[in-house]
């Protein structure tokens, strides 16, 4: 719909904006990671066909960003693995359901979309809270 295709690029337009904004005062391996981890979960949430194989793309990044930086990272390895087991769930075991012939995989797929969209909040959450403390010294030097 033109909804996903509107929502997808505004997005993915305010990670690409926020990611130039962070880069241009840090561009250490966390800020980029975290501006990947956001860019992905955008696209994963905003693409008309959510393969299974997208979580793939997602837990590949967040190991890197968890070798970047654990600290910010780690917490997010149980969100990511929750996502892959309702997944799993969903499509393999409970495809039917998924189609309409049942609940237990649409409530497992509801789940997992529910888990991406409070992931990609607090990653988006935490992306403006770097750009803020980035932009914070920089205003206040301005002002002296």
């Amino acid at each position: 719909s033109i909804a996903v295709v509107l929502g997808g690029a505004i997005g993915l337009a305010a990670v690409g904006l926020a990611h130039w904004r962070l880069m241009r005062r840090d561009a250490r391996p966390g800020g980029v990671a975290l501006t990947a981890v956001a860019l992905l979960l955008v696209t994963v949430l905003t693409d008309k066909v959510f393969s299974p194989q997208y979580l793939l793309w997602l837990v590949a990044v967040l190991v890197v960003a968890c070798l970047l930086d654990p600290d910010t990272w780690r917490p997010y390895v149980p969100w990511a693995l929750l996502v892959c087991a309702l997944t799993a769930v969903a499509f393999p075991w409970f495809y039917r359901d998924v189609l309409g012939a049942g609940w237990v995989g649409l409530l497992a797929l509801t789940a997992r979309d529910v888990v991406l969209l409070g992931m990609a909040a607090a990653v988006g959450r935490q992306l403006a809270q770097r750009i803020r403390a980035i932009d914070e010294p920089a205003a206040s030097g301005a002002s002296q």
